[in-house]
């Protein structure tokens, strides 16, 4: 999921304002590359016509404003990214260079150890995980970076897909921290535009609101 946690030092914990949950960063990308791999050149041409959801040129600019949220960011303000894939394709998108894991890498370079990387092997987006266990983990992670949360710290998130994922994830990421306050999913940082999900809260999305 993310590397070992190293033993936290003896220093006093910077507290984190805002939590930054990246949901799945790439995935349209990453799906249009797979679809391209299987139906050939043509048929994809044809498939990009619609639905909206396959055009790169938006979800290439998606990732370019994860970067830019990513250079905005306070030094007291911390990113989770969510990646849309498991340990050995997150390897092989190093490896190949893929345009989502070269975003996350330039995120990673600008925020340092404020940039904790969770891969979908816990599938957070698709069940619920197990909240003592991985809850426990975070925290400890958190700690480990010389950082640590409390009822204060507020949390937004955006990614791909508005309600889908990002809510999924939002919603479990509030469970396993203990978060209190709403979070806030940030709809021009997500697929909204051209999403076939539009943002509409449901009851099941109890705590989340909308920018």
């Amino acid at each position: 999921m993310t590397e070992n946690v190293p033993e936290p030092e003896s220093r006093e914990l910077i507290k984190v304002s805002k939590l930054h949950f990246l949901v799945h960063p790439g995935y349209t990308i990453e799906e249009n590359k797979r679809l391209r791999s299987r139906l050939g050149t043509e048929a994809m041409k044809e498939l990009m016509l619609n639905p909206k959801n396959y055009r790169d040129d938006f979800n290439e600019r998606l990732l370019e404003m994860f970067i830019e949220q990513a250079q905005k960011m306070p030094e007291e303000e911390l990113m989770l990214i969510f990646t849309p894939t498991d340990r050995s394709e997150f390897k092989d998108g190093i490896v190949n260079q893929d345009q989502y894991m070269t975003a996350v890498l330039e995120i990673k370079k600008i925020l340092g150890k404020r940039a904790i990387v969770i891969l979908d092997d816990y599938k957070l987006a698709t069940r619920i995980p197990d909240l003592n266990k991985l809850g426990s983990y975070l925290i400890n992670v958190i700690r480990a970076r010389g950082f640590e949360i409390n009822n204060d710290t507020e949390s937004v998130a955006y990614g791909e897909y508005i309600g889908k994922c990002v809510n999924a994830v939002a919603i479990n990421m509030r469970r396993l921290l203990k978060i209190q306050n709403p979070t806030t999913v940030i709809r021009r940082l997500t697929d909204d535009p051209i999403s076939k999900f539009p943002a509409q809260l449901h009851e099941y999305d109890a705590g989340l609101e909308y920018d």
